[in-house]
């Protein structure tokens, strides 16, 4: 195959993986997988080829190169960890089912590890590329929310969408999602919203901060994540935000204020604006945007019917509060059985199924919390795995020297941190590779820490 040939190919598929994405798991499932077939067969190329690999245009630096090849390689771990748990599993049939449902830990990194060179050279038409396509997918989802439940039902019978089932308090359960879960849909979202928002800063050198406002893309984003009613991507962004705020602070409000009145009350400023910020702004969105506010408020409701014991009286299968008390709840409990070396990969799904039957409550089997999956099913050394493999990340980008990329990463840092305590993305196709995704887009850019040089128009 020639060389012209693999680049085209790999562009194509890349390009076809980042648009499908937010659309359909299926076209984006076949586009992962040409690029894993691809990067497989250069890694084999680049390891038994005398030829000199090919080197981009510009000057090289080696200790950032084999850093970010480290931090691609570094997932490898926990998915070896998890691989382990299958030593001691019973049922190794579904042990080898997941495994290769959470093979994105690896497949991912290694289609960047293998393509970083041609990643590189087209960085941010890529990362343009999936902001806009989130934000396609996001303008539709918004569009069928103004129309009639008639309407909108007839136009995915007649499509072929996802079903939508016409419901009294729609808003209360979150927007109807045309294309893919949502849930893996918000988490998407988010890492598009902050994608946009390090565009905006670390791209347009020398812009205004007012062209952050006029931003009509970051603006549609925002709304597609209120409207969809994903409560743990919502507070995940709350979190994420504030280390955006933080930055935005420190680069433009913190030297200016320094000089008119010193370093203490500059800082006292800073930090009573970060305080108000994330106080006021979701108190008004919360009283201001009716999906919010009823989104909240069926939350409360729910728990509330729990704790005086009413229910039963309604259709509690669906109160997702509940579950996911529930679920950590069992999940705890399969971990005192085996604290150390957990349950196994492949008996984790059976020994949650058990604990629910056992349950009086008849509420179907979830998962809601990633640490504790991994505890549950490859022990301590899995947990301790992903810990590891997060920080050392965070540390890394933490050293970058571009100001933006710092504040990328912990906003990214800062917004999984809290869903994985919420929910388990990385056990579901779009959440897992949408963690990935990020977590290899954010990667790569570390290289341009040293040497990269935009090429000349």
């Amino acid at each position: 195959m020639r060389k012209f040939n693999y680049k085209f190919l790999f562009h194509l598929f890349f390009s076809l993986f980042l648009i499908a994405l937010p659309f359909s798991k299926g076209v984006a499932s076949t586009a992962y997988v040409g690029l894993l077939l691809l990067s497989i067969f250069s890694v084999f190329q680049k390891r038994w080829s005398t030829k000199r690999v090919e080197r981009p245009p510009y000057q090289e630096d080696h200790a950032s190169l084999k850093i970010v090849q480290n931090l691609l390689l570094l997932p490898g771990l926990l998915f070896l960890m998890l691989s382990g748990s299958l030593l001691y599993s019973v049922d190794i049939t579904k042990g080898i089912e997941e495994l290769i449902s959470q093979s994105k830990i690896i497949g991912i990194p290694l289609i960047f590890y293998a393509n970083l060179f041609l990643i590189h050279k087209r960085y941010y038409g890529y990362v343009n590329m999936l902001i806009r396509a989130v934000s396609i997918a996001v303008g539709i989802t918004f569009v069928l929310f103004l129309l009639p439940d008639a309407v909108v039902q007839r136009i995915t019978d007649l499509i072929g969408l996802k079903e939508y089932v016409i419901h009294e308090k729609r808003q209360a359960f979150g927007a109807y999602s045309p294309f893919i879960d949502r849930l893996q849909f918000s988490y998407l979202i988010v890492l598009a919203i902050f994608l946009e928002l390090w565009s905006i800063f670390h791209l347009a050198i020398g812009q205004r901060l007012p062209y952050f406002l006029k931003n009509s893309t970051l603006i549609l984003l925002l709304i597609g994540i209120l409207l969809l009613g994903a409560r743990g991507a919502q507070l995940g962004l709350l979190l994420g935000s504030s280390i955006w705020l933080i930055g935005v602070l420190y680069k433009y409000g913190y030297p200016r204020w320094k000089e008119k009145w010193g370093g203490s009350l500059a800082m006292l400023i800073c930090v009573v604006g970060l305080l108000m910020s994330t106080i006021l702004i979701p108190f008004a969105a919360y009283k201001m945007i009716p999906s919010v506010q009823v989104r909240y408020d069926q939350m409360v409701w729910e728990l509330g019917t729990f704790e005086d014991g009413t229910y039963q009286n309604y259709d509690y299968t669906h109160f997702t509060s509940v579950r996911r008390l529930l679920s950590w709840k069992h999940t705890w409990a399969i971990i005192q059985e085996q604290p150390i070396l957990g349950v196994g990969i492949g008996d984790y799904d059976k020994m949650m199924e058990i604990a629910y039957q056992n349950e009086p409550l008849q509420f179907p089997v979830n998962t809601h919390n990633q640490y504790l999956y991994y505890w549950a099913s490859g022990g301590v050394l899995a947990l301790g795995a992903f810990i590891l493999m997060c920080l050392y990340w965070l540390y890394q980008c933490a050293c970058a020297e571009k100001y933006w990329t710092t504040i990328l990463s912990g906003a990214f840092f800062a917004f999984y941190f809290l869903v994985f305590l919420l929910d388990a993305p990385l056990n579901y196709q779009v959440g897992s590779m949408t963690f990935w995704l990020g977590y290899s887009i954010i990667s790569v850019s570390l290289f341009e820490r040293f040497s990269f040089k935009m090429p000349a128009p």
